[in-house]
């Protein structure tokens, strides 16, 4: 078991480091009990047209451990559900500042 969580842990690090390759910004996770959450893979500045009300969203990070069996996160996000972005509706709203999930409950990667 503990050799298919480190497989498992493997991969999802590999998703990472292709994202990254490919300039994306963004890793969606889907955790069991928990839907879907948004990982920012470079620190995001979104400006309206008033420069003051600008949002900063800062990169997530990640931490595991040697064995796979589990994955902690910094600065998680989920995506807002309103459709327009705006100062008054951010694109992205912060859950967590730090999570650790074990790595069986990581259902799926984007």
């Amino acid at each position: 078991m503990e050799n298919l969580l480190k497989c498992k842990l493997d991969e999802i690090i590999k998703l990472k480091s292709t994202k990254l390759a490919q300039q994306e910004q963004v890793m969606e996770i889907f955790v069991s009990e928990l839907g879907w959450l948004v990982l920012l893979l470079d620190d995001v500045e979104v400006v309206t047209d008033n420069w003051f009300t600008s949002t900063k969203y800062n990169q997530s990070q990640f931490l595991h451990d040697e064995n796979g069996v589990f994955l902690t996160l910094r600065n998680v996000y989920v995506k807002n559900q309103a459709s327009d972005h705006t100062e008054n509706n951010p694109r992205y709203n912060l859950i967590f500042d730090e999570i650790t999930l074990f790595t069986d409950k990581i259902i799926a990667c984007l």
